[in-house]
């Protein structure tokens, strides 16, 4: 199957496209560069900043033709001459990291800013957009910013028949299906309401429209629609995938899937590009998810929904910076007082309290109890409840008890095979209590759902190299570990370069994990075993960190 993607989420309709030619323009280019690389989602990553300073420099310089792959691999990577693409993904992988980064920027830090740097997809040359100024929007008669400040957005959705192209009457069963198994799926994800379209009898709702997609809003109290169209040819089909925001009739997402009808069984294929779409949508990492954040992210914590609360925890794992954690916890403890009832709130503190001690060294008396508490207190209240689950995953391997890992983690992939991040985060704790084989093939599973995920993810890759004793391929994967604030960093890097016979390399890299984590030579055990709870990972790592001492 064939996929492409477009992603309207900057609204790019109403962006103008700079000259990076003109002297004026590489001016205010160079400094949203510097503000885009000071930001949080590229202070950690040494290496995405290099590629994408590099990138941008390029293209002011009028060199932008000349940004293939192999260009960047030996000025950015330092790789030779004899550079394969196809064998050495380095360029592609990190071009991916840093559209993700600015992305995140985008719709965090940046929101505002009046200048737009993206890499389209399939390019390495840098687009340079501009924001129009409030009056010429209003020139166009569209709603300026501070007339769709995101105010009233809620997790709520509505699915609009899927059109068929078609006179075929059976493609017009095909498509009508489509829809309601779309909604179907869309409803296992706990923090989604899902209305149905039926609630207003029959009606006619054109899409394209803004109107159309605004009354539907207020008619259904829902804040998004998706739509779609289905088109066949012979034995092709093509299904376009839309959403639309209902506050401003806006397109924000769309996907195209394209499908050779002659290879697979029909509803095989149908559920597949159903995973994907549901994946991209209503994931913990979605486009819905993202649009709302940008809705609560400068309300005090007084002023946050329980909902609202749940986004800074899920701003947080794309970070995992002490900022953002302090953020979530505040947060996410005012909600489970606000409304103790709700379940995801207990899940999503647990975890927080886990990270407490284990990652960031900061002081929550008994942090692991809380935290085991909390979960406990979640699986009670709804067993059924995915976040729930997951926190009690991350409790056994808080005590490093593999087998509890090994046990909860198909409870977690079975409530909602569609959730992305969740059945990625089951394959990385599966992969760290020494299950390689079904942790690999669920975080690849998460992938194809949706590529846009934690960086740490990448240190199940790390361990699966390092455990299979191919350093050369586990160093390179470091690179996709882009926290490097984070301990893990550079105790990883520690192990592969002792074993890699360079001792004096592994030194420094020790010092690092010292400056990160003070008490770490006293707590080493400790620290790998609340992670890895895998005895034979655990006893490698020890055994090459002896080495250096």
């Amino acid at each position: 199957m064939k996929k492409n993607l477009f992603d309207n989420r900057s609204n790019v309709s109403e962006l103008v496209k700079l000259d990076i030619q003109d002297t004026d323009n590489q001016v205010v280019a160079r400094e949203q560069l510097n503000r885009v690389l000071e930001s949080q989602a590229f202070v950690q990553s040494p290496k995405m900043k290099e590629l994408l300073n590099f990138v941008v420099e390029q293209a002011i310089m009028g060199n932008g033709d000349r940004l293939k792959q192999f260009t960047i691999a030996t000025e950015v990577f330092e790789r030779g001459v004899e550079f394969d693409h196809q064998s050495d993904p380095i360029v592609r992988i990190q071009a991916g990291r840093v559209r993700r980064a600015l992305e995140t920027y985008y719709l965090t830090e940046g929101v505002n800013d009046q200048i737009l740097i993206s890499i389209p997809k399939g390019k390495y040359c840098p687009l340079f957009q501009s924001r129009p100024q409030a009056a010429e929007v209003n020139s166009k008669e569209q709603p300026t910013p501070e007339e769709q400040p995101f105010v009233g957005l809620s997790p709520t959705l509505t699915v609009i028949p899927f059109l068929s192209l078609s006179d075929d009457k059976e493609q017009h069963y095909f498509a009508e299906g489509f829809g309601e198994d779309l909604a179907t799926e869309l409803s296992r994800f706990d923090t989604l309401k899902v209305v149905s379209m039926y609630a207003l009898g029959d009606v006619e709702i054109n899409p394209t429209s803004t109107t159309d997609i605004k009354r539907l809003g207020q008619e259904l109290n829902v804040s998004f629609v998706t739509s779609g169209t289905l088109r066949t040819y012979q034995d092709k089909a093509r299904i376009q995938a839309r959403l639309y925001r209902t506050d401003t009739g806006q397109q924000v997402w769309a996907e195209r899937y394209d499908c050779d009808l002659t290879t697979g069984d029909l509803f095989d294929i149908q559920d597949q590009i159903i995973a994907e779409i549901v994946a991209e949508l209503a994931s913990s990492f979605g486009i819905i998810h993202r649009q709302l954040y940008l809705s609560s992210n400068h309300k005090s914590v007084e002023q946050l929904t329980t909902y609202e609360a749940t986004l800074r925890y899920r701003h947080y794992l794309m970070t995992l910076s002490k900022e953002t954690f302090h953020r979530a916890v505040e947060a996410l403890e005012h909600a489970t007082v606000k409304e103790p009832n709700f379940t995801m709130a207990w899940a999503m503190l647990a975890i927080l309290y886990f990270d407490a001690e284990r990652l960031h060294n900061v002081y929550i008396a008994d942090s692991i109890q809380k935290g085991i508490d909390c979960a406990r207190r979640a699986v009670e209240m709804d067993p059924t409840n995915q976040e729930a689950q997951m926190a009690l995953l991350l409790g056994y391997q808080s005590r490093g008890d593999a087998q509890g890992v090994k046990d909860t983690a198909d409870k977690v992939v079975s409530l909602n095979p569609n959730a992305a991040y969740q059945i990625g985060l089951a394959g990385w704790a599966l992969a760290l209590a020494g299950d390689f084989e079904r942790g690999m093939q669920l975080l690849d599973d998460s992938k194809v759902l949706n590529p846009y995920r934690p960086a740490w993810f990448s240190m199940a890759y790390i361990l699966e190299h390092y455990m299979n004793s191919d350093y050369s391929k586990a160093l390179k994967e470091l690179d996709q570990f882009s926290l490097m604030q984070l301990y893990w960093h550079p105790l990883l890097k520690a192990v592969i370069e002792v074993e890699m016979g360079d001792i004096e390399a592994a030194k420094v890299s020790y010092q690092q994990i010292i400056a990160s984590c003070s008490d770490f030579e006293s707590t080493k055990e400790q620290r790998i075993s609340s992670y890895v709870s895998s005895p034979e990972i655990q006893q490698k790592l020890l055994a090459s960190l002896a080495k250096i001492a």
